[in-house]
């Protein structure tokens, strides 16, 4: 930066730069400056400040390298420090122009030489040459290219040459001389030059662009081609103490509008700082500076802003996918169960078809062996009575005792069979379900027991039995039937009482027929309602077997069940359950 060039400082105070845009040169800028830095060193105390006037391609690093503390240029560039180094701005520049009106906004201003006929708007330009001040100028350029896109030109392809001449005074003469068809500048420009005398404006025709009318202050009276945007700010750079942006801005805000300072940079002073967004919003159509990538999606980008989303994705995808393996595994070991269960289901109904031809058959062979077991030994009874009838007084004491268990045996062989055709209609026949008064059963159940009760001088004691209940009345009569018999064949000598009596729970009732008879060894208990078990304390006794499994069966028809309870040495208790939503 050799070409830098300071305004005087004060010995002492602590010195502090000012960066300017040299837009019309390095000598013109301090002439035009350096007053500024001496009003600002004249009444913040402590301080020096100092002009250092940069050209366009010294903006940018004289901002980065630090060499600077404050920054006066154009909007565009202002925009452009603020995106990438944080430059805040302090003040917006009142601008003065040459009939000493105030200005807050400026533009770009399109002009040609006056005798050009054929170059009467701005798609005239295609196919001639063009010069600008410089790619970064905001008035001397971008104001211009956004109003060239907005018609649908191309420059850099559709003019015959472009070319960038540094300042806006060479863009201008750059047209004068007849070395460029067309050029632009900064509002403004125009007016200064002719006022010092550099140019005369009849030479000149300007051009308007599309916007210039629609979008243009309604402030402004100086030649412009188009919209207008905020005039140039004062910004503080990162380093800069907070304090001391304060006093400038209190200062300048302050600053007369007839003070020399005011005066040698053609300007009213300085107002509150203005809103940028029109310029961001030029910079974002153009894709230039902070917004060259605008739009523009790179794999990064999408890494470092949806990072985490692409995470829980891929998380995601991989789980689903785990999980489709999972699946299909799954699947595969189904089918293979199904394919196991449908072979176990044939060989489930082969194996029931074969059990209900086996129980047939069984049914069948039972069915003819009782038959042809009860004949024969009606028979022989029969016989057996006829042959005691007529030989009796021929027979002696053991050939009557011997005539006697032939009696019994047949009688005994036609019970059994009897017994066990009940045990399997029981299996067979559903059972016929009708509402029952409980106690009238134990009532006709008494009366057909009342002679047996009454000679052996045995008490029927009964507790409230004035039950409704839903069951089937012959199997109810058949089961208190085999208790009552139970007690009276098995309870011996000593039996003395049968006590009835009924309970409930949620889901059942609950009848128990209890005898002081003969006890019950207690691993007997639930043996003897399994089909010819019997207990051994009763053993001595004939019975079928049968008839507490016929107790069973016709407790489980109801969705009950049965059980025995030893009382010791004296007598057993048997609970029998039905359920009470039949």
């Amino acid at each position: 930066m050799s070409s830098i060039c300071l305004s005087p400082i004060h010995a002492g105070d602590k010195q502090i730069k000012i960066g300017v845009l040299a837009k019309r040169g390095a000598a013109h800028c301090l002439q035009k400056w350096s007053p500024t830095a001496e009003y600002l060193s004249r009444n913040i105390s402590g301080y020096s400040f100092s002009i250092v006037p940069l050209s366009f391609d010294q903006v940018n690093s004289a901002t980065q390298k630090g060499v600077i503390d404050f920054i006066l240029t154009n909007s565009s560039y202002y925009v452009t420090l603020e995106i990438n180094h944080q430059a805040d701005r302090l003040v917006t520049l009142i601008n003065r122009d040459v009939h000493s009106k105030p200005m807050t906004t400026f533009a770009g201003v399109i002009v040609v030489r006056a005798e050009r006929r054929d170059l009467t708007s701005v798609k005239d330009f295609v196919g001639k040459s063009f010069v600008a001040v410089d790619p970064k100028s905001l008035g001397g350029w971008l104001a211009v290219l956004r109003e060239f896109k907005r018609v649908g030109i191309n420059p850099r392809k559709d003019f015959a040459k472009l070319s960038f001449m540094g300042t806006h005074d060479a863009a201008i003469y750059a047209v004068r001389d007849g070395r460029a068809d067309a050029g632009c500048a900064r509002t403004s420009t125009l007016e200064r030059m002719a006022e010092e005398g550099k140019i005369n404006l009849v030479d000149f025709k300007v051009i308007h662009g599309p916007s210039s009318q629609n979008h243009f202050s309604h402030e402004h009276h100086l030649l412009h081609s188009t919209e207008s945007y905020p005039e140039w700010p004062l910004a503080k750079l990162v380093h800069v103490d907070n304090e001391l942006a304060k006093q400038i801005t209190m200062v300048l805000i302050k600053m007369p509008s007839n003070s020399y300072a005011a005066q040698r940079s053609h300007s009213f002073g300085w107002s509150v700082p203005l809103n940028y967004q029109s310029v961001h919003e030029c910079l974002r159509e153009l894709k230039i500076g902070p917004y060259r990538e605008y739009g523009k999606i790179s794999v990064e980008d999408v890494f470092k802003q949806y990072w985490a989303y692409i995470l829980v994705v891929t998380v995601i995808i991989l789980l689903f996918f785990v999980l489709f393996i999972r699946l299909k595994k799954l699947n595969k070991n189904l089918e293979n169960a199904v394919s196991t269960q449908k072979k176990a289901e044939v060989e489930r109904k082969r194996l029931i078809s074969e059990l209900y031809k086996s129980s047939d058959k069984i049914k069948l062979f039972a069915y003819s062996v009782s038959h042809d077991l009860k004949n024969p030994a009606i028979a022989l009874s029969g016989i057996t009575k006829l042959f005691i009838k007529k030989y009796r007084e021929n027979l002696d004491a053991k050939g009557t005792i011997y005539c006697d268990r032939m009696m019994k045996l047949s009688d005994h062989i036609v019970t059994l069979v009897e017994q066990i055709n009940i045990y399997m209609l029981t299996k067979e026949q559903p059972i016929v379900l009708e509402t029952i008064n409980s106690k009238k059963i134990f009532q006709a159940i008494r009366q057909e027991y009342s002679n047996q009760l009454s000679q052996r001088k045995i008490k029927w004691l009964e507790s409230e039995l004035d039950i409704e209940i839903r069951a089937d009345k012959l199997a109810l009569l058949r089961v208190f039937r085999n208790f009552i018999d139970n007690s009276l064949k098995y309870g011996g000598e000593s039996l003395s009482t049968i006590e009835i009596s009924y309970n409930c729970s949620d889901n059942d009732h609950i009848f128990s027929i209890k005898d002081d008879g003969v006890g019950l060894d207690p691993d007997d208990c639930q043996k003897i309602f399994d089909p010819f078990e019997r207990s051994k304390t009763v053993s001595e006794i004939e019975g079928s077997g049968l008839g507490l499994a016929i107790v069973k069966e016709f407790a489980e028809l109801h969705h009950g069940k049965v059980w025995g309870e030893s009382n010791g040495e004296h007598g057993i208790t048997f609970h029998f359950a039905i359920a009470k939503d039949l």
